[in-house]
């Protein structure tokens, strides 16, 4: 009797406490992913993700990394077409664009002299997510965005 009066008190207790509620920082809207086949020979396979979000409170962020298909590169945020950065002070409301292009090796011709340019590293997500999307950032530490359902954007053939 007495083992249970201090269980069923543990347990009143237990749950009085509130639970902590995490703040998240993005409200993730939707992520696309395009295929550009260089024409040149030896130009590598890049595949561009953008992932778009939503700030839900006004901070500064720093944007690191960026996985998919296994491999990670840089991440930044795309300002406009021709702009980017890899930090920023983020309004709530306002629709951050992260982007990541991941690259494959690719040979230069040269006889047996080869170049080969590295194309992104093998690497598997720190947030543990498989066929997704993964953006680490930082605001006090560091946090990732991770969405798992892509639009594929038709591929742009090079010429």
């Amino acid at each position: 009797m007495r083992y249970l009066i201090i269980l069923s008190i543990s347990i009143l207790c237990l749950s009085a406490v509130p639970k902590p509620n995490p703040v998240l920082d993005f409200t993730v809207l939707r992520a696309e992913k395009q295929t550009f086949y260089g024409g040149v020979a030896g130009s590598p396979v890049v595949t561009t993700y953008t992932l778009y979000a939503r700030a839900k409170r006004s901070f500064k962020i720093s944007v690191d990394s960026g996985w998919a298909e296994g491999k990670a590169d840089r991440a930044y945020i795309l300002m406009d077409s021709a702009k980017t950065r890899s930090d920023w002070a983020v309004d709530i409301g306002e629709i951050v664009r992260f982007q990541v292009q991941i690259k494959t090796a690719s040979n230069i011709g040269g006889g047996d002299n080869q170049w080969q340019l590295p194309g992104s590293v093998e690497s598997k997500s720190p947030a543990r997510v498989k066929n997704s999307l993964c953006i680490r950032y930082k605001s006090v530490k560091n946090k990732y965005l991770t969405i798992n359902a892509i639009k594929t954007i038709p591929p742009i053939l090079g010429q």
